[in-house]
């Protein structure tokens, strides 16, 4: 969806191939190389062992925020509902553009 003045913060360009990192021109002179191999660059859910809970990673990219990992937990409720929780995001790289709306 498009975005203009204040709306800009919100924007989100995430990360599902390290390809797209050469997208980035404050990321040009970095080797992140490192991240990869902690398998911190691509999405990835990883299941408890009794099913109940699920941990979502996503990374993206914004403006003035950097790079950053977002972290959700789903819960699977023995009513049929989901608790979702967001823990603290990661920043790996952290960036400011300067402008500001």
């Amino acid at each position: 969806m498009p975005v203009f003045w204040h709306g800009g913060y919100i924007v989100r360009n995430y990360i599902f191939d390290e390809a797209s990192l050469n997208d980035y021109v404050p990321l040009e002179c970095y080797d992140l190389s490192g991240l990869s191999r902690a398998n911190l660059l691509l999405p990835e859910v990883t299941l408890s062992s009794d099913d109940h809970t699920a941990d979502v990673y996503c990374t993206y990219w914004n403006d003035w925020k950097g790079l950053v990992r977002d972290h959700l937990q789903i819960t699977f409720l023995k009513n049929g509902k989901v608790k979702l929780t967001e823990i603290e995001p990661l920043c790996l790289f952290e960036y400011n553009c300067g402008i500001c709306f």
